[in-house]
């Protein structure tokens, strides 16, 4: 007897529809993991971003502050009056509006690096710094330390009288490690005891200026400067980057409100020696050369940005 036929087994495998399916699939799926990827990469920049600025927010307040703090310092009584008339020490603070240029010898307005941005607001700083060295003998133009120091033998100093009531600023043309000279026929005119103190006067420079690195139109080409002046001329440092502005408000003793820049135009010496508080507000943009947020918000800058405001007490104005 004859077995019937097997019958044809069908041919196995993906239609063309199905195929187009599992490639959509795919590519759904891989979209997904990719728009998760680019969202955790953008949420790190932004990270990135913010914690740059914090950091540079910390850094930029807590100098400032310093010199802030320390600003019109003399081992000399406040109330007393340096024989000298420079500018460098009737002002112990003295504020520069954006039309107004620094003194000679600190950075002029300018779009080169290190120089001064037109129309930002500026700041100098002066007083004492460092550890004062008690006067042993004055003779001629020859000051003896009862110990060894460290002050500048070509710099500026400040020397004052036993009872603080008195002092003159001067600058050093020579010295050892317990002397100090200075040359014949200037300041200090007049003898100063024994326990006299002599400190180093310096004066700093705070404000913005252009780096370099970018346009000093853009806010990634401007950084936070300080300048010392040292001697007859000033070195200058760059200490945080992405400071795009600073605006500046005093408040003097007995007055209810802090007075802008605009209002400080008529004032002479003794208002500015009257100043106990600044308050500083800076303006941070992320630093780099990327900005972190491809989006601009209400049509500005694509970087982060923040705008802060520090309140400093000059401790040295306190009563």
């Amino acid at each position: 007897m004859r077995r019937p036929p097997l019958p044809l087994r069908r041919l196995q495998g993906l239609t063309l529809i199905e195929m187009m399916i599992a490639l959509v699939l795919g590519l759904i799926v891989v979209a997904g993991v990719g728009s998760v990827f680019l969202a955790n990469r953008q949420v790190y920049r932004n990270s990135e971003g913010l914690s740059r600025i914090q950091e540079n927010i910390r850094t930029a307040f807590e100098l400032m502050a310093r010199d802030l703090r320390e600003t019109g310092g003399t081992a000399c009584d406040p109330s007393g009056t340096l024989s000298n008339t420079a500018w460098w020490n009737s002002w112990g603070l003295r504020a520069y509006s954006g039309s107004t240029a620094f003194p000679t010898g600190m950075p002029e307005f300018g779009s080169q690096a290190a120089k001064r941005v037109q129309g930002s607001q500026a700041m100098i700083l002066s007083g004492t710094t460092g550890l004062p060295a008690s006067v042993s003998t004055h003779s001629g133009t020859t000051i003896t330390t009862q110990a060894a120091h460290d002050l500048p033998t070509d710099g500026y100093l400040l020397i004052c009288n036993p009872l603080s009531s008195a002092g003159q600023l001067f600058q050093a043309s020579g010295g050892t490690t317990t002397t100090i000279t200075y040359a014949a026929g200037a300041v200090p005119n007049t003898t100063f005891g024994r326990n006299s103190e002599l400190s180093r006067f310096a004066s700093q420079g705070w404000f913005i200026g252009c780096n370099g690195r970018s346009a000093c139109d853009q806010d990634t080409g401007r950084s936070l400067y300080r300048t010392q002046f040292i001697n007859s001329s000033a070195q200058t440092q760059e200490i945080v980057e992405g400071v795009s502005a600073m605006t500046l408000q005093f408040l003097r003793e007995g007055d209810a409100v802090y007075s802008a820049m605009a209002d400080t135009a008529g004032w002479t010496s003794t208002d500015w020696a009257g100043v106990s508080a600044i308050s500083v507000r800076l303006t941070f943009v992320e630093p780099g050369s990327e900005a972190a947020s491809g989006i601009a918000e209400n049509g500005g800058s694509a970087r982060v940005s923040r705008e802060l405001t520090n309140v400093i007490t000059l401790r040295n104005r306190m009563p």
